[in-house]
């Protein structure tokens, strides 16, 4: 697996354009297309906004980012946070109280994220919500 980078910043909407240019860059790099890239970026808009609103909200709490890429050709995107527990990819979270946003109907959105994205994983490790994006990169030949 080969780090093309990694960057923290607070957990607040004021974070999410340097999140988003960070990834933007990592593509670019990566040579990816403009219409790839900016599909990948709503989707990390996407992701980073459901963190913000479902697992972060309040306190002092950091998001995460990092970019790889495996030997397989395949890109990583890895954000990952110290909120609460909070898997977005389930419908029924298994980690959500009653006491949760979701109880007042919100349920976090992750359509655009599975339009764009090849394969997503979450995990709980270390205290900390990990959500890794993995799709193909453009051929280098």
């Amino acid at each position: 697996m080969e780090p093309l980078g990694e960057i923290s910043r607070p957990a607040n909407e004021g974070s999410v354009p340097d999140l988003a240019e960070f990834i933007s860059e990592r593509m670019k790099d990566s040579g990816f297309p403009d219409q790839r890239i900016q599909e990948i970026v709503l989707s990390m808009k996407e992701a980073i906004g459901n963190i913000l609103r479902f697992s972060c909200g309040g306190g002092d709490r950091e998001v995460q980012l990092a970019c790889s890429l495996d030997n397989a050709g395949r890109f990583a995107i890895t954000i990952s946070d110290n909120g609460g527990p909070f898997n977005m990819l389930l419908e029924a979270d298994t980690f959500l109280t009653p006491d949760d946003a979701l109880t007042s109907g919100q349920r976090p959105s992750t359509k655009v994220m599975k339009r764009f994205i090849g394969n997503i994983e979450y995990k709980r490790s270390e205290n900390r919500n990990v959500l890794s994006f993995i799709f193909q990169a453009p051929s280098t030949t």
